[in-house]
């Protein structure tokens, strides 16, 4: 398939921006590669996203290449059939979190020539019918010795000092990087946000709320629909988890939740290295450990 010959190019989505399948009830956020699973030969890779409850999922993933130089070559889509993974059904709301897989057997590398897969985007039955918008593939790399704390969403008005506080004792901690989603803040708390992603502590993205079935914008500020605000922190969470994939440890927890260590240990991975020798699970709830205590 040749998109050049069709008359267009594609544009690279701004960090946040989505990508909705004309035509079906989904939309994707993010795209992530993953070297063995579920193709050990092949080129996977895992999108994360929303779906309307009960409509049609079934896609097409439109595969683009770059250069060694990084440009991205729009001459050539290579299309490959999406296959539904998981969809998050505990409340039906007015989007569930949806996550899927496409795969690029080895035989089509072989016939492509590579597999320097840098961009996606998507169509519900041909790629000829793509829009012109795609997402990066994003490639985690390992981080060593490396701790991650996903704060799902952040959202609304918190007072800067609170933000603050919470965001050095992490980093008092040891944590490698903080990682959210941002919605309806105030000037007040993006600008506390916008520093420390400034000096690469924490990476940050907007994320739009939802529109029920009648067009109704919702919010993720309170007062709002409560299902739909867990479930978008689902969606956040696991977009965390396929974004950190190679840290050695996440923490998912929430802004009013700190991990205080007892005894000897002194950072996070400490906490988090003992209880991975010992096969426990941490879980950022209030409770009390052997070797930590969860304040909320």
């Amino acid at each position: 398939m040749s998109p050049a010959s069709l008359g267009y190019s594609f544009r690279v989505a701004a960090p946040g921006e989505t990508i909705r399948i004309e035509g079906l009830s989904v939309e994707i956020a993010t795209v992530v590669h993953n070297d063995a699973y579920p193709a050990k030969s092949g080129f996977n890779i895992f999108m994360n996203g929303w779906v309307r409850h009960k409509e049609p999922t079934s896609f097409k993933c439109c595969l683009l290449r770059s250069s060694p130089n990084g440009a991205l070559v729009d001459d050539v889509l290579t299309e490959v059939r999406s296959y539904t993974y998981h969809i998050y059904i505990q409340w039906i709301v007015d989007r569930q979190n949806a996550e899927f897989s496409c795969s690029v057997s080895s035989n089509q590398i072989t016939a492509i020539g590579d597999a320097n897969f840098s961009y996606v985007t998507f169509a519900k039955d041909s790629c000829l019918k793509a829009p012109v918008v795609v997402l990066p593939i994003l490639h985690p790399q390992p981080v060593p010795n490396s701790v991650c704390v996903c704060l799902k969403i952040t959202y609304g008005d918190m007072k800067p000092e609170k933000v603050i506080e919470w965001f050095e004792y992490t980093r008092h901690m040891g944590t490698t990087k903080v990682f959210t989603y941002y919605a309806e803040v105030t000037p007040r708390v993006l600008k506390v946000l916008q520093y420390y992603q400034s000096i690469g502590f924490l990476e940050m993205l907007p994320m739009e709320a939802s529109v029920s079935a009648d067009g109704q914008k919702r919010t993720l500020a309170k007062p709002r629909f409560e299902q739909q605000a867990w479930v978008d922190e689902v969606m956040a969470a696991n977009d965390c988890k396929y974004r950190m994939a190679k840290y050695d440890f996440i923490i998912i927890m929430d802004m009013d939740e700190i991990i205080v260590p007892k005894g000897n240990m002194t950072s996070y991975f400490d906490i988090l290295q003992y209880n991975d020798a010992k096969r426990v699970f941490v879980d950022a709830k209030p409770f009390f450990g052997r070797r930590y205590t969860v304040i909320k």
